[in-house]
């Protein structure tokens, strides 16, 4: 088994991040100029722009460095690439069965040189922006890189690949930092590409399932159209024509809140046993920085790419941003691939493990590691992000008016009714009343409602209608009646609350 830095007798050191002077440089290893199509985990070559050969390579060598590659941007422009690509794969036949015996594949030479027991490997990215230093191991792994469920995956054309059934914006801890605090899926499926549909359904894929496959040579993580879309307006970006790209509106309040949060992008998939698992990649490590020859200042962006996924025969391409979060692993002697999730920056010590010719599954950590390991570089929000208003269609807004119209019709209607009803009973009371001087009976204290001493009996808050006497005024006593001189220690009808 070895482990990244490789050490061997003429001390040839395989790097990371790409290949280093070093490999070039040492004794048995020649540069040639054979151009690289980006596979990592694959071993095709072409030899000029046109040809493409696959194992073995016309070059003379034994390891062949793939040397120069040019990267062409949607505006037109190219530049080269600045990482180099290591292959690490076999040679597969048409029918993607793995053949042990080419030594021109890098893991056969160190197993039938016994430095190493399996024909297999285990591979982290880890993250620059927190000094988290990648994992490689030749012939086994780090366990501590290996955290929770771990899927099962088959190999096309050299690569393994997965389903992938779903996307999603989440929160691991506390408040979500997002515009609209309940968004959950942003995954638009595959259906209308054709292409893609009939690939999957060859692979067994159920309805909207894509083929995704596992490739550290591209940088970023490609997705069907209308899923980078989705999230992305769920996010401060925007759109950049000439690169291709979602760059971050750093100036945003949102984009501190989002990046500096919990927050994360999942994937959840469906490996070859159909066993359903999520891994998580945290947008502390979806803050990424283009810098020249690319563009000539750095401008960050979000590594989300959309895509028909055409390039790669209707399938999509999950590159070393989505592998900063993921472990990815393979058992070229079982045809078989391991994806699962890795930790943060803070995980827990080196525990390197062999991989056995005959092994189809690997042990791993605890999930909960994925939490501890990322608590000291996440801010846990206490309050949600500003919630969106839902958005009414015009026929609901105008059955919403109509409707409050309605109601307030109603409600006016019932004042009017009760006030005439009140103002007849008022006047019944008045007729009854007429040609009686009466003096209202004050005794101790008022009840509540009744009148004071010095304020005038409550009758005559009631407007007067036609004919009756003002509140100033004497009652009417024109006619034959009689003055009535008997004083009367009556309540008034009003005051009692009969009717």
């Amino acid at each position: 088994m070895l482990e990244a830095p490789i050490l061997t007798d003429n001390t040839t050191r395989l790097s990371v991040n790409g290949v280093s002077d070093d490999f070039a440089t040492t004794g048995g290893i020649q540069r040639q100029t054979c151009y690289g199509n980006q596979y990592t985990m694959g071993v095709e070559f072409r030899q000029n722009d046109d040809d493409y050969v696959t194992y073995p390579p016309s070059c003379n060598t034994s390891v062949a460095i793939l040397d120069p590659c040019s990267i062409s941007l949607p505006d037109g422009r190219t530049y080269d690439s600045s990482a180099g690509n290591l292959g690490l794969g076999g040679v597969f036949d048409i029918e993607d069965n793995f053949d042990p015996d080419a030594d021109n594949a890098i893991l056969v030479q160190f197993k039938k040189s016994n430095d190493i027991g399996s024909i297999s490997f285990g591979f982290h990215m880890g993250s620059t922006l927190f000094n988290q230093s990648g994992s490689i191991v030749l012939g086994g792994y780090e366990q501590n890189r290996v955290l929770g469920p771990v899927g099962l995956l088959d190999f096309h054309r050299n690569f393994p690949w997965i389903f992938l059934e779903d996307v999603t914006l989440g929160v691991e801890l506390g408040a979500s930092p997002f515009k609209n605090i309940s968004i959950g899926s942003v995954y638009q499926g595959i259906q209308g590409n054709e292409q893609a549909v009939g690939f999957a359904s060859s692979l067994g894929a159920r309805l909207n399932e894509a083929v995704v496959k596992i490739n550290p040579a591209v940088p970023y993580i490609y997705l069907p159209y209308g899923t980078c879309e989705t999230a992305a307006s769920n996010l401060p970006v925007t759109w950049n024509s000439s690169l291709g790209l979602f760059t971050w509106n750093t100036e945003d309040p949102l984009f501190s809140r989002i990046v500096g949060s919990s927050a994360f992008l999942g994937f959840h998939f469906v490996d070859r046993n159909r066993m359903r698992f999520t891994v998580k990649v945290p947008f502390r490590v979806l803050n990424l920085t283009l810098t020249s020859p690319i563009v000539e200042q750095p401008t960050q962006y979000f590594p989300c790419k959309p895509s028909n996924g055409t390039e790669y025969e209707g399938t999509w391409q999950f590159g070393r941003a989505f592998l900063q979060a993921a472990f990815a692993g393979a058992n070229y002697e079982q045809t078989t691939g391991f994806l699962a999730q890795a930790p943060g920056p803070d995980g827990e010590g080196s525990i390197v493990r062999d991989i056995p010719p005959e092994a189809t599954i690997i042990e791993s950590s605890s999930i909960d590691w994925f939490q501890k390991s990322w608590d000291p570089f996440w801010t846990v929000l206490e309050e949600p992000g500003p919630k969106t208003p839902p958005a009414y269609s015009a026929g609901a807004i105008g059955g919403i008016a109509a409707g409050s119209a309605i109601a307030l019709l109603i409600i006016i209607f019932g004042v009017f009714l009760w006030r005439r009803i009140r103002r007849r009973s008022v006047s019944s009371g008045s007729e009854s009343d007429k040609g009686t001087i009466e003096k209202p009976r004050y005794e101790g204290l008022p009840e509540l409602g009744g009148p004071l001493p010095h304020q005038m009996p409550d009758v005559f808050k009631e407007p007067a209608e036609l004919g009756e006497p003002l509140p100033h005024q004497m009652p009417d006593f024109h006619g034959q009646a009689e003055l009535d001189t008997t004083l009367r220690y009556e309540m008034l009808v009003h005051d009692t609350g009969l009717r």
